[in-house]
């Protein structure tokens, strides 16, 4: 998209002095987050170590451990963001919780739907 913006720009400029200035510049490369980074691989082993292993509540382990995982790393985020990509974060993970928390139909659905309704399987 820059190129065909600094293109679009160029097109009726003659000389190469005024057309470096109409395109824009590359920009630097974020520098990467390792808080992030790492605490991605916690979660990774986190989760594959107790999923692998035979320990008693073991999904309620994993929960509560990914929980605490996220919600750790959220809140290193959020201390670096603006306050508007701060809100949109906030939001964002906000819907999708809820989203993923609502029950789907599934069985329940397909039970009506074939003995109450008498649709055929």
């Amino acid at each position: 998209m820059t190129r065909r913006r600094a293109k679009k720009l160029n097109v009726g400029v003659k000389d190469q002095s005024s057309s470096s200035t109409a395109s824009p510049q590359p920009r630097k490369p974020p520098a990467a987050n390792w808080w992030i980074l790492g605490g991605c691989a916690v979660f990774v082993t986190f989760t594959i170590s107790i999923g692998l292993s035979d320990l008693p509540f073991s999904q309620e382990i994993i929960f509560v451990g990914s929980m605490a995982i996220i919600l750790f790393l959220m809140q290193r985020l959020l201390t670096t963001l603006a306050p508007v990509a701060r809100n949109a974060l906030v939001g964002t993970a906000v819907i999708i919780f809820i989203f993923r928390a609502v029950p789907l139909p599934g069985p329940g659905a397909t039970w009506f739907e074939i003995d109450m309704l008498n649709f055929d399987q």
